[in-house]
């Protein structure tokens, strides 16, 4: 990955692993940091475009257009990426605590899965997986807030994990 992206990565993974890890988890806060992510990702696009559009015959209304789109695009996309690595996190932790090793998306993390997988977090673990791919279709099928999104999965997170229901 290149850096920026790696760096996105780790925050999502920081966030993933604090969810059961962290008692005193803010879903706030978690969701700020991954929104600034999901920005960060909007705004390399649209300088990107924006590159490859210097010499452009588009009149000033229609470029300040395209960017938009191609900024909200690589928004959306982060967003959606980045909940199939979450949910993939959360199914690396059934696979650590059944005992497959050998099948982990993240390996270069295994260490920190070892830990977290535990017996007692599967069932969690497993609602977890539920969770984050239905806000993956929500995201996906409607015009959603990606904040209030996010912030939302993270608190029904916390309360698994937590062994809380969450008011839904």
């Amino acid at each position: 990955l290149e850096p920026a992206a790696s760096a996105r990565r780790a925050r999502l993974l920081e966030a993933a692993r604090a969810v059961y890890n962290d008692p005193d988890f803010e879903p706030a806060e978690a969701t700020h940091s991954l929104q600034e992510a999901i920005d960060e990702r909007g705004a390399e696009a649209r300088a990107k475009a924006e590159r490859g559009l210097e010499d452009s015959e588009l009149s000033k209304r229609e470029l300040d257009q395209h960017l938009r789109r191609v900024e909200r695009g690589a928004k959306r996309e982060e967003l959606l990426a980045m909940l199939e690595e979450l949910a993939a996190w959360y199914r690396d932790l059934i696979a650590i605590a059944i005992g497959a090793d050998g099948v982990l998306i993240h390996s270069d993390n295994a260490a920190e899965l070892r830990a977290d997988g535990t017996l007692e977090r599967l069932a969690a673990a497993e609602d977890a997986v539920d969770l984050v791919r239905e806000t993956f279709r929500r995201m996906q099928s409607l015009n959603l807030n990606s904040s209030l999104a996010l912030e939302a999965l993270f608190v029904r997170l916390h309360a698994l994990f937590a062994g809380v229901e969450a008011l839904v």
